[in-house]
């Protein structure tokens, strides 16, 4: 069996990070687990919710071009030329 290698990115909200981070945090986890793979979505790869007492974590492909922000920021003239 081949093994394919890639970078992932390794997400974590701290222990102690406030309730509303801690849950925006693990909205974010479950919208990606509906959303599953898609060649237009970054990959969740796998994820930990423990309980309270320890960091809750995501584990996504890492984009070799950076953030879709940042890539719009780099990029903002040439696109509005297009438009």
């Amino acid at each position: 069996m081949s093994q394919r290698r890639f970078q992932v990115m390794f997400l974590v909200c701290s222990e102690h990070a406030e309730d509303w981070q801690r849950q925006d945090f693990l909205r974010e986890i479950d919208m990606m687990k509906r959303v599953g793979a898609h060649a237009h979505v970054v990959s969740m790869l796998g994820c930990c919710t423990l309980p309270r007492t320890a960091p809750v974590c995501l584990v996504v492909e890492h984009l070799e071009r950076g953030d879709l922000l940042r890539y719009l920021r780099d990029h903002r003239q040439a696109l509005l030329q297009v438009l």
